[in-house]
């Protein structure tokens, strides 16, 4: 910095002493008072923290209180996007710092809102895997359009991305083609997994097999409301025990229930707006998955908004339902905007809630029905 300064300064006396105008004048000037700034004069190190806390990070799970809310708190401001290489592109001092810090690129995102540009920006993803080095990575990309069921990105950068897979620790994914379901086997050491099916669901029999991720905490999995329900099942099975948030949007009832049932360590639950029992179970089978109470140890926020319909599996399910540890409770009745009537097991559920629970709230439930 101060070698740049010097020759800045000589470069201009000497124009001044030309005695002429000089075009490059205003430019050495300008450069001149770039270097001299205030935030030059900083150390490295804290110029690292300001952009490290300037550039936007993956936002963690939040409490939605329905989904609605979730869509706005999913909305992100398009200027935000490719923050690491907007900060290189300031000055050469700014450059040198960005690249030289791998920390200032793990988190690559590519909100719908950068597809409408007349530039494909989709090669940044490769940039961003190079200059994270060997730290651990969050990635956040959304489809549009009809998407090639062969590709997981782009076919110039797959190479890369699948090179890289294990590095993922966060991913978060809307319409991804189904080359994707097949691929998350491949991530193993995955913390965070969000996967919005907008557009429908994925025309694949394959498996998400999440079994083989042992390090997921947060799994969240949302499809369209009018997509078709088959193969759902198929996806939701294969979850592992791991998980301690688990969130949920229009997905048959049974199949929402089966998922806490294989995640006995879950801290917290959103079932939004699940849909009808994805397929008739006899008695004697549902029975199978409820010999013993279902105890949720450690569960402390609990959102249940569904689609009022006298299911069996929620009416067995609450009547087996125990939350000793539970904080935060939220009931939300979904059917066409109807005060609803609590079942027995929900009924049984709420009378005995336990002493630790600081929250509650019903919503769109006769008041009558809270009366114990």
């Amino acid at each position: 910095m101060p070698e740049q300064l010097v020759a800045l300064q000589n470069e201009s006396h000497h124009m001044a002493s030309c005695n002429f105008p000089n075009r490059k004048q205003p430019v050495v000037l300008q450069t001149r008072k770039a270097i001299d700034s205030p935030i030059n004069r900083l150390p490295f190190e804290i110029i690292v923290t300001i952009f490290f806390h300037a550039i936007c990070h993956p936002s963690p799970f939040s409490h939605y209180t329905s989904w609605g809310t979730r869509r706005v708190q999913l909305e992100r401001d398009p200027e935000d996007a490719f923050f690491s290489v907007t900060l290189g592109a300031v000055c050469s001092s700014w450059r040198n710092v960005v690249l030289s810090t791998p920390k200032l690129w793990t988190y690559f995102e590519y909100p719908q809102s950068v597809w409408k540009r007349k530039r494909d920006c989709r090669y940044l993803l490769a940039l961003y895997l190079q200059n994270s080095r060997h730290l651990p990575i969050s990635i956040s990309l959304t489809f549009i359009g009809n998407v090639d069921d062969t590709l997981l990105w782009h076919p110039s950068f797959d190479r890369a991305l699948i090179s890289n897979l294990k590095r993922i620790h966060s991913l978060s994914l809307q319409n991804p083609s189904p080359r994707w379901v097949s691929q998350i086997k491949d991530i193993p050491f995955i913390v965070n997994l969000s996967i919005d099916w907008e557009s429908g669901w994925p025309h694949t029999k394959e498996r998400l097999p999440l079994h083989r991720c042992h390090a997921l905490v947060c799994l969240s999995l949302h499809r369209a409301s009018a997509a078709p329900t088959s193969d759902v099942r198929r996806i939701i099975y294969q979850i592992p025990s791991s998980l301690t948030i688990l969130d949920l949007s229009f997905i048959p009832i049974d199949t929402c229930i089966k998922a806490m049932l294989r995640c006995p360590n879950l801290v917290e639950a959103y079932i939004h707006s699940h849909q009808a029992d994805d397929y008739h179970t006899p008695d004697y089978l549902r029975e199978n998955w409820f010999a013993e109470p279902v105890v949720f140890s450690h569960l402390k926020v609990f959102l249940w908004d569904w689609l009022h319909n006298d299911s069996d599996w929620a009416e067995v399910f609450f009547e087996h339902l125990q939350t000793p540890s539970l904080c935060m409770l939220v009931l939300v009745a979904s059917f066409d905007g109807q005060l609803q009537e609590l079942s027995s097991g929900e009924r049984r559920f709420i009378d005995q809630l336990p002493q630790t629970l600081r929250t509650r709230s019903f919503n769109k439930l006769r008041t009558s029905t809270l009366i114990a």
